[in-house]
């Protein structure tokens, strides 16, 4: 009874309402066509913010004055909020009375249908509703069974809801139940063939890879197997056969499949065609994209778990996808070029792709019920075909090299066994002559031995004789040095008081007509040359002696340096060359005594070997723990031959002083001598005819 008083209320309320200011024109479907779209002009809108009005609720007075004309998409302005549509259809068609009433791709979707007699019938679609709610089989789309007889009126109410940030999309078509399923039926069998051709090409190519271990096909299964997926879940099976009960999962299983088919695409491509050694540069740019590629992936699976802002998380896929395809096509072009067969078939593979979902995107845009998808699964298909046939011309190459390796190892072999014959043969013929040959020296060596034994005995006396020799030569070696220290240190008094008086003579030269001073400034120089002589023999006589006393002390490097350099000014620019003196603040523990002599030995015969109107540096630098001096001259420079007697006693080098200066080949050896001395280092640095550089280097020791 309560039924039947509930049932004449809504009857009144719908005639009501039917004659109010939220009537609309009934919509007649008069044309035996397969669908009909509703025009906006038989479409009413209602904005619920609150999202809990009921039908109920909506039957109201109130309510259906505020049902306002639908005239574009555009006044569906907020994704917030839900949507009530009101429309009426009549049916003039005398053929057709089974029909599906479509609301549009949505999240959530009530439909009321009201007849001539009140009877609301209700039913619940959408993408995100349970299947154990819905009240359809759902694929892309939701479909509601519409029965109308010849003449039959009814009102439909539709309240529509999204939650994934995209606004509502409300474009109502009624499509004729024969069509519907003559197309369902034809879709079934192109998605059955399409997966199926897929399903075959992800285990075939996993049986390869199992096989060879050849990660190429590993990566090219993977890529198949994803961009399937991806498919399956863009027409809705996901919802049908796997996210039943949480049909919200399917938004991470397309944006999964979507991210991963490009980067198994790019691995599959640098294994191909080993772009590692192909083209090296853009083998590293697919590595940068693919780990740019795993990183958004996160970041969409991160923005969807929080906000579920599909919406958004959407134009990132997409523009990524887009920037890949214009990435891959400038990576093709590149491939083309290094004109590899292989690489032509990912090109051809990849043009089929792209027409194919060009030809898809303009059919989704411009045709309902056409599946614009089915394009981009042709060309999934061809794309995937074309790519079998490259890895199958790959395998075939791969195979005809094998076999014309193997043929050329046979061969190889068999030169190498008739190589290995020849060869043991000779060596038999060899070891013959060699047997016999040692049978003849063993016959020798007996006699020899027996010779041996004589002169071993021999030998000995012959030690014995040296040993007492070698005594006699360290003695006279001895006495020799002795003899030598008494005649320099003599000679040094005479020479000084020679040179004295030479000095004295030049100091009266005005006195002296120019044959006069000739031969004073020869006797001078002379002097001095036998008094650097005595010198330099008596520091060789110390150091052979080992008689060099180091005394360490700490001293400024810097200003030693300096004050030796400048020592030699006037002999430099007595021969108009350039002294410039490089030092820094560096102190340590040195023998001053022996380093100064080592620098005037190395200055000495930098000014000595140097031509006029050149340079010589004298450069000291701070290393860690240790202190760096270097002589740089621009002279003759060092032969390689000179290199391998520059520090030896006596030694004369290819090289001549500029002005005739006095040698007496002792100078770097004693330099040698005392770097040695004090654990330091000392080499050169020449190239002939480009000058030398001496560079020396000493512990700090402890400041």
């Amino acid at each position: 009874m309560i039924r039947v008083k509930f049932l004449i209320a809504l009857f009144f309320l719908l005639l009501t309402a039917c004659f109010s200011h939220g009537s609309v024109t009934p919509y007649a479907i008069s044309k035996e066509g397969n669908y009909h779209v509703i025009p906006f002009e038989h479409i009413l809108i209602l904005k619920d913010s609150t999202k809990q009005l009921t039908f109920q609720e909506i039957l109201s007075d109130d309510l259906q004055q505020r049902f306002s004309p639908y005239k574009s998409h555009y006044q569906i302005n907020s994704f917030k909020d839900a949507w009530w549509f009101k429309l009426s259809l009549v049916n003039k068609s005398s053929k057709f009375q089974d029909w599906k009433f479509y609301a549009g791709f949505n999240n959530i979707i009530d439909i009321y249908i009201v007849n001539e007699n009140g009877e609301v019938s209700h039913k619940k679609g959408g993408q995100y509703v349970p299947s154990s709610e819905r009240d359809v089989v759902e694929g892309r789309i939701s479909a509601f069974n519409l029965t109308l007889s010849p003449g039959e009126k009814v009102s439909i109410y539709s309240r529509l809801e999204n939650i994934n940030h995209r606004l509502t999309y409300f474009d109502p078509v009624v499509v004729n139940n024969y069509y519907w399923n003559k197309s369902l039926q034809k879709r079934n069998f192109t998605e059955g063939l399409f997966y199926g051709i897929m399903l075959i090409m992800v285990l075939y190519n996993a049986l390869i890879f199992l096989s060879y271990r050849d990660k190429t096909y590993l990566y090219y299964a993977a890529y198949i197997l994803n961009v399937a997926f991806y498919f399956f879940v863009l027409k809705g099976f996901t919802r049908e056969y796997f996210f039943t009960e949480n049909p919200m999962l399917e938004a991470y299983g397309w944006q999964i499949a979507l991210g991963l088919s490009p980067i198994f695409y790019f691995q599959f491509i640098r294994t191909y065609l080993n772009l590692e050694a192909l083209v090296p540069t853009w083998d590293r740019l697919i590595k940068y994209s693919v780990a740019a590629c795993i990183l958004i992936l996160l970041l969409q699976l991160g923005i969807t778990y929080f906000t579920f802002n599909i919406q958004f998380v959407g134009r990132i896929a997409y523009f990524v996808l887009i920037s890949q395809a214009v990435f891959s096509l400038v990576l093709l072009s590149i491939l083309i070029k290094t004109r590899n067969k292989l690489a032509y078939y990912i090109a051809a593979g990849s043009l089929c792709l792209w027409t194919g979902g060009i030809i898809g995107l303009y059919f989704t845009i411009t045709s309902y019920f056409l599946d614009g998808l089915v394009y981009g699964q042709y060309g999934i298909v061809a794309e995937v075909l074309i790519f079998s046939l490259g890895l199958g011309y790959k395998m075939r190459k791969a195979k005809t090299e094998k076999e014309q390796a193997q043929k050329a190892l046979i061969n190889q072999l068999k030169q190498n066994e008739q190589l290995q014959l020849e060869t043991n043969q000779l060596l038999e013929s060899k070891v013959r002559e060699r047997t016999e040959a040692l049978q003849k020296k063993t016959v020798e060596l007996e006699q020899r031995n027996e010779e041996v034994t004589s002169q071993r005995d021999l030998l000995e006396l012959q030690k014995k004789e040296i040993e007492e020799k070698s005594k006699l030569l360290l003695q006279s070696n001895e006495d020799k040095n002795h003899l030598i220290g008494i005649v320099a240190h003599d000679l040094r008094n005479p020479l000084s008081t020679a040179l004295s008086m030479a000095d004295m003579l030049k100091s009266e030269s005005n006195q002296l007509d120019e044959d006069q001073k000739s031969s004073i400034s020869l006797i001078s120089r002379s002097l001095k040359r036998m008094n650097e002589m005595i010198a330099k023999i008596l520091d060789m006589r110390a150091i052979e002696a080992k008689k060099m006393n180091l005394r360490f002390e700490e001293t400024d490097i810097a200003q030693l340096v300096k004050q030796v350099s400048e020592s030699f000014i006037s002999k430099a620019q007595k021969k108009e060359i350039e002294l410039l003196i490089d030092t820094q603040t560096a102190k340590s523990s040195v023998d001053k005594s022996y380093l100064i002599q080592i620098l005037e030995n190395l200055i000495s015969n930098a000014l000595k070997f140097s031509p006029s109107q050149s340079t010589v540096e004298v450069k000291q630098t701070t290393l860690e723990g240790k202190f760096r001096i270097e002589v740089i001259d621009q002279g003759p420079g060092l032969t390689e031959e000179d290199k391998k007697k520059l520090f030896g006693k006596f030694q004369k080098l290819s090289a001549r002083p500029t002005n005739g200066e006095p040698s007496t080949g002792l100078g770097l050896s004693i330099v040698k001598k005392y770097v040695d001395a004090m654990n330091g280092v000392i080499w050169c640095e020449s190239k002939h005819g480009e000058g030398a550089n001496f560079i020396l280097e000493l512990d700090k020791g402890e400041d």
